[in-house]
């Protein structure tokens, strides 16, 4: 990101319809935006990397996390989906989590 200032856009929380026996979060994610991308900063504390599942099937971005659990107990698991713009470069996604937080960059289409 070259010296660029990112600014915060709206939370658009989409429901969830649950179809399975697990207890899945809708978890908070912060959007930022700048000519050359979008930053989806997502809370989804207890998720390690190998619990970590991210699906782009366009339009849709699937992000998914589970937290890990013991045996006897109903698992959780965090989900969202977002609907992508053609603005988006399907081949300029990248993501890091760190800590409990998810940040996945999408880089628009035609910046370099």
């Amino acid at each position: 990101m070259a010296n660029q200032e990112l600014t915060k856009r709206e939370d658009e929380r989409q429901p969830i319809e649950r179809t399975r026996p697990a207890r899945d979060i809708t978890p908070v994610v912060d959007i930022y935006e700048n000519k050359e991308q979008l930053l989806l900063v997502a809370d989804m504390p207890g998720v390690e990397p190998d619990g970590l599942h991210i699906q782009l099937d366009p339009p849709e971005l699937r992000i998914e996390g589970r937290v890990p659990t013991p045996e006897n107990v109903v698992p959780a698991t965090y989900v969202r989906t977002f609907e992508l713009s053609d603005a988006i470069d399907p081949e300029g996604i990248s993501a890091e989590l760190k800590h409990g937080v998810l940040n996945v960059t999408l880089r628009k289409s035609g910046a370099h």
